[in-house]
């Protein structure tokens, strides 16, 4: 637990060293990359924040111009969220998130491995979570 926990506080380090980003506000970057303009709330759903923080991610995304948010023509309720040229600029120069590269790693092993792997790090989440194994 204390390597993963490592790995991912030196991914962000060198996320913010290099881009002066979080590791959610890249993430906010790449679904807007990858999806293009979306609503606050798609952002939210999309990258298991609540509308909250994305919110206060996207405030500070805009500030430094990096997205925008405008109206929706046809419901002025609603507000869309895009990259910039030069957040679209900035999100490709970026590397991929962490998850991703683990994500492709785990889909090259056979498939008993990566069985066996859930059933471990489901162990580890309920034990984590306080709740007895099950």
């Amino acid at each position: 637990m204390r390597r993963i926990t490592h790995a991912l506080a030196q991914h962000s380090r060198q996320l913010n060293d290099r881009f002066n980003l979080t590791v959610p506000q890249v993430l906010c970057l790449r679904q807007l990359l990858g999806k293009g303009p979306s609503t606050i709330g798609d952002l939210a759903k999309s990258s298991y924040f609540s509308q909250a923080t994305i919110t206060g991610i996207v405030d500070r995304l805009e500030s430094r111009g990096l997205v925008q948010r405008d109206r929706n023509d046809f419901d002025r309720r609603r507000v869309i969220v895009s990259l910039t040229d030069k957040g679209k600029e900035l999100a490709c120069d970026m590397p991929g998130p962490l998850q991703d590269r683990f994500a492709t790693e785990l889909k090259a092993l056979c498939e008993e491995d990566r069985d066996r792997i859930d059933m471990v790090l489901k162990q580890l989440v309920d034990m984590m979570e306080g709740r007895k194994g099950t």
